[in-house]
């Protein structure tokens, strides 16, 4: 009976048939930032349509840029987001 490949063969295997030379590496970089907003003097406003809104601002600045969000949470005074970010993003773009 032939062995059923791993899950982690099936998603690597598309890395392997892009190789180009044979003294090439292949390089993966997964870039994961937590980051945190908060409101001037820490005031509670973002609360009902604007917490929403804020929410969906965020969603849709990500979303244009490619970059996935992993969690997040918007509470009264501050923003909390950790997203996963491809590597031709930087710190200072994503911010």
């Amino acid at each position: 009976m032939k062995e059923k490949p791993s899950p982690l063969d099936e998603d690597f295997s598309m890395l392997t048939e892009r190789r180009a030379p044979e003294n090439l590496a292949i390089l993966f970089v997964i870039l994961c930032f937590h980051n945190v907003w908060i409101t001037k003097y820490r005031k509670p406003v973002l609360r009902g349509e604007i917490a929403k809104r804020a929410r969906d601002l965020i969603r849709k600045v990500c979303k244009t840029k490619e970059i996935e969000v992993i969690r997040g949470h918007v509470s009264r005074d501050h923003v909390h987001i950790f997203v996963s970010v491809p590597s031709h993003i930087s710190v200072s773009q994503l911010v």
